[in-house]
């Protein structure tokens, strides 16, 4: 079974105005606005719109633009960590604590995103031996990924 998360993820770089899906001059357009015609309260109603609809507490439970994400884990597991966000584009870094608690990052070789259809998967690569019952019995604190959405 895959280990899914048990902590919420926390936002590391919240998406960019810049990047919303609707921009200033379409929303006035579609409300037949002139521009210049109360702009700012048409900013704060896309605001509003993007803040209720994206990311990991929002009404579509998804990334709906660029953002970086961290994920933690209580443990490792063969078969996968589900990961609470989607899409997910890449993974910056996974970082664990070893059995002395010292953080160490896992090597990218180590590991693979599997990013098919509506979930995201951050799986042990083919051969890796890193994510062993071995690793698992030690129960290392939360290992924690880092996602551009």
């Amino acid at each position: 079974m895959l280990d899914g998360p048990i902590l919420p993820p926390r936002l590391i770089t919240p998406p960019s105005p810049a990047d919303r899906q609707v921009t200033l001059a379409q929303l006035r357009d579609h409300v037949r606005q002139a521009a210049g015609d109360d702009d700012a309260a048409l900013e704060r109603a896309l605001a509003a719109a993007h803040g209720y609809l994206d990311g990991w507490d929002g009404a579509l439970g998804r990334c709906i633009q660029p953002q970086r994400w961290e994920q933690p884990f209580p443990r490792f597991s063969d078969e996968g960590l589900r990961l609470c966000l989607w899409p997910v584009t890449a993974i910056v870094s996974v970082t664990y604590r070893d059995a002395a608690g010292a953080q160490q990052t896992l090597a990218p070789e180590a590991w693979q995103l599997d990013a098919a259809g509506d979930r995201s998967i951050l799986l042990p690569a083919e051969g890796s031996t890193f994510w062993s019952g071995s690793m698992r019995a030690r129960r290392p604190a939360p290992s924690r990924r880092r996602s551009s959405s």
